[in-house]
């Protein structure tokens, strides 16, 4: 007879696999719940992008599209497609918000699953005549006893209760791939510096443009991505002349690339609970990090310099501190590396069980 306790189904949602932090957490975690014993199912809107070669062969693919809408009629013709998909009892990780509210809606009404949420992107509302409702909404979903939000630092947590009355149900830091060897042991007369992330308004480059306009030491900072914005980067650095920053193409290879630099710079508006800075504490890399919401929590200082954001002097001020500071020793790779073992998937991953779980 087989004692074994059956473990619930387990369905990720995410609407790519592109190179970026919710993609990359989604894989990820995959293949540790796989590893842990659950049946997983990535439910997809399109299989583009590199990181899908991450994960692992049995976990099971599906495509799936949730609509943007706030129609009964096409609601109702959802739910009927999602019961065939999703059955009772079943764990739902939502990344996104569309994702997550129209999922949440239906299990506001028929109590069919466990719903998780991890914050990983701030919560934005438009000005607007419905702003009032549609934060009433979402405080009375993220608040509905069949779902467990989760955020990913204190001081998230804090924001979501004072500015919307959402309570997350626990405080899960995001985890890294800590197993593997690229430590960063380079020692350059001029060091240079590295970031990853995409080329969008979230992550800030355009405020590392005139930053490094403004900085007074010798210097190069590379910058891994894709998107949006990287023709309007161009124009800018163009007119500035500017000669020490380059947006490169996305890397898969983030450990290897890392462990070709000297220090990471952050330079983003708002993040969750950035995987990137994290990566690079696991290559050993000290940060220039910008004081979002968190980032207190992540950097301290045998880590990281924090700067102001959105303030190109201050993050000019950094970049230079950094130069100063690497060239006078004082940041030591292996500490660096050491602090990134409190992320790992093991440790964090035996945190998100607990919460499902329990």
């Amino acid at each position: 007879m087989n004692n074994q306790i059956l473990k619930p189904q387990f369905f990720i949602l995410l609407w790519n696999f592109k190179i970026g932090g919710i993609q990359k957490h989604g894989v990820l975690l995959a293949n540790y719940l796989l590893s842990q014993g659950f049946d997983v199912t990535i439910l997809y809107k399109s299989k583009e992008g590199e990181l899908i070669d991450l994960l692992d062969s049995s976990v099971k693919l599906l495509e799936f599209y949730i609509p943007s809408t706030n129609s009964p009629f096409r609601l109702w013709q959802f739910y009927r497609r999602v019961l065939k998909i999703i059955p009772k009892g079943a764990i739902v990780l939502a990344n996104g918000p569309n994702n997550f509210r129209q999922l949440s809606r239906l299990n506001f009404l028929s109590g069919k699953w466990t719903l998780l949420y991890v914050i990983q992107q701030k919560f934005l509302f438009d000005d607007g005549l419905l702003t009032f409702l549609k934060k009433f909404e979402m405080r009375v979903l993220c608040n509905y006893a069949k779902t467990n939000v989760i955020a990913l630092t204190e001081a998230q947590r804090k924001e979501c209760i004072n500015e919307l009355g959402i309570i997350p149900k626990a405080v899960i830091n995001n985890f890294v791939e800590y197993d593997h060897n690229h430590l960063s042991r380079i020692n350059r007369n001029f060091p240079r510096g590295v970031s990853l992330g995409r080329f969008a308004y979230q992550k800030g480059y355009d405020v590392l443009i005139e930053a490094m306009s403004l900085v007074t030491e010798e210097i190069e900072i590379d910058v891994y991505g894709y998107g949006e914005d990287l023709e309007q980067y161009e124009k800018r650095m163009n007119e500035l002349g500017l000669k020490n920053l380059h947006f490169l193409p996305a890397t898969t290879t983030v450990f290897e690339t890392n462990s070709k630099y000297d220090f990471f710079v952050s330079s983003s508006r708002f993040e969750g609970f950035p995987l990137a800075v994290l990566e690079a504490f696991s290559c050993g890399l000290p940060v220039v990090i910008t004081d979002y919401v968190g980032a207190d929590e992540v950097v301290d200082e045998s880590t990281g310099i924090l700067v102001e954001r959105e303030n190109p002097k201050s993050i000019a001020r950094g970049i230079d501190q950094m130069v100063r500071d690497l060239k006078s020793g004082r940041f030591d790779a292996q500490t660096i590396r050491d602090s990134a073992s409190q992320y790992s998937i093991a440790e964090i991953g035996s945190q998100f069980l607990k919460l499902v779980e329990g």
